[in-house]
């Protein structure tokens, strides 16, 4: 039993293992906040993914580039579970929290 206690005052060394953690968590906060310049910057979700831009005005193709949507594809914007088809000439008010779906184009009958 008294060798099991002399391995606790070798333990005390660990303790200060644990005063580093705090930093890494500190560190690990900075990872979950958006890019520089979040002042200007909101969150949209694309294809359930969270991405970051600038708010304002876009045009399709512009927030297509903006977000990685690839040109060919349509865009949907989802408002209240409502799919809402966007027209290639849209300009979006982006303010932040839109949801947005890409896909490929349908094919219609005349």
């Amino acid at each position: 039993m008294n060798a099991n206690l002399s391995h606790h005052p070798d333990a005390s060394p660990e303790s200060n293992d644990s005063d580093t953690s705090p930093v890494d968590k500190t560190d690990h906060n900075h990872e979950d906040r958006p890019p520089h310049d979040s002042h200007e910057e909101v969150s949209v979700t694309v294809d359930g993914e969270v991405k970051y831009l600038k708010k304002g005005h876009y045009t399709l193709p512009e927030f297509k580039e903006a977000v990685h949507i690839a040109p060919d594809l349509e865009v949907d914007q989802v408002v209240d579970g409502i799919f809402h088809q966007l027209d290639d000439n849209a300009v979006l008010h982006i303010k932040g929290g839109e949801v947005f779906i890409s896909h490929v184009k349908q094919g219609g009958s005349s």
